[in-house]
């Protein structure tokens, strides 16, 4: 199969016929295999989604069920050969099945646990469905190797940011404030941030990832319109607290949120980049500026021995652990590039705890003149 060229549709012509067939092998399946979670996935069960038009199925078990269940469902279904084989993932195919039917045993909370939450991450986000969407349209009618390596890359590019939102989702606001506090992130990052704003004196301005507010609380009343995004809703309650009504504060993955107050001549993102894919921030950071705007981005550099998360005495940000990926300058600046963004200016900073912060400022290109050509 995997010589072939691979080809998609739209799911909504095959719903009803795939989605009958789901229940009456899920019927089966709990029959040869009780107590077992049985879930309908892949894009066919995905409203909007495009797809090869199979049906996949996950089966769910316990760890220690798992050597069973994997004995009773060959006693029905195919092998798959083409596809990896572990202590807690084995796949089969149904070969009779008049729909192409795949069948995906897992053991619950293991490496490959992951088939349920794809699903859910794609239904759940039009970008995320649009972006999956159009991979696949590039490699219709293509190798279907090509395309099941860019898949993968993007499926896990997908899950890494997931995971990022969830870690920091659970890490109370003291731990973080006081953790950025003793490692005097909070007094660097807030200086970054002073320079910034005095030099380039917005009176639109985002910040990305504005955990507790702390420096909007800088923001002078030439700034007329102040917007805050953050994924943990306890910073942003945190936020609401300390600040004016002035700034608009925004529940939600950066990625997703619409902000309906853009165009901004600023948008400051701090420590941002390295829990999601920076070409997918900067191309929606290039949408929201004005012209002649500017986007100020810090990130952690990568610093030999010095580990990514400086160890203190508040544990849950270990969480974070696994969860970054820290840029390169030049993967950063192309990834402006890609969104029109041009280099302004850069400076660095450096810690007691020897890490590193790059700050860099990128601008857009200011509207033509009139009658311009």
């Amino acid at each position: 199969m995997d010589d072939e060229d691979v080809h998609f549709a739209d799911e909504a012509p095959r719903r009803e016929r795939v989605g009958a067939a789901f229940v009456a092998l899920r019927a089966e399946l709990e029959h040869l295999l009780p107590g077992a979670e049985i879930e309908h996935i892949g894009s066919t069960s995905i409203p909007g989604s495009i797809t090869k038009g199979d049906l996949d199925i996950c089966v769910r078990v316990e760890p220690a069920a798992f050597t069973a269940a994997e004995r009773a469902l060959a006693t029905r279904f195919e092998r798959n050969v083409g596809s990896d084989h572990t202590g807690s993932l084995a796949s089969f195919v149904d070969p009779t099945a008049a729909i192409p039917t795949g069948v995906q045993l897992v053991a619950r909370g293991g490496r490959e646990d992951f088939f349920s939450t794809w699903r859910d991450l794609l239904a759940s986000s039009t970008r995320r469905l649009a972006a999956y969407n159009a991979l696949k349209r590039r490699w219709h009618s293509r190798s279907h190797t090509g395309y099941r390596a860019e898949k993968a890359v993007f499926i896990e590019r997908e899950l890494a940011g997931a995971r990022a939102i969830d870690a920091w989702q659970r890490i109370p606001a003291d731990d973080y404030e006081r953790h950025m506090s003793e490692v005097g992130q909070s007094a660097a990052l807030r200086a970054l941030f002073t320079q910034t704003y005095a030099e380039r004196r917005p009176r639109r301005l985002a910040v990305l990832g504005c955990t507790t507010g702390g420096d909007l609380e800088l923001v002078e009343p030439f700034t007329d319109v102040v917007v805050g995004v953050d994924i943990n809703p306890e910073y942003l309650a945190a936020a609401r607290r300390r600040l004016s009504a002035k700034v608009e504060l925004t529940h939600g993955d950066v990625l997703d949120v619409e902000l309906a107050k853009a165009p901004f001549d600023l948008i400051h993102a701090a420590l941002l980049l390295e829990y999601v894919d920076p070409v997918a921030l900067f191309h929606r950071i290039g949408g929201w500026l004005a012209p002649g705007g500017a986007c100020s981005i810090v990130t952690q550099e990568v610093t030999p021995d010095v580990p990514p998360v400086t160890p203190t005495a508040y544990a849950t940000v270990r969480l974070l652990d696994g969860c970054m990926s820290l840029r390169s300058e030049d993967e950063i600046v192309r990834a402006a590039a890609g969104a029109g963004l041009c280099p302004a200016a850069r400076r660095t900073a450096r810690l007691q705890s020897g890490k590193v912060l790059l700050h860099a400022v990128f601008t857009k290109s200011p509207a033509p003149a009139a009658g311009g050509p």
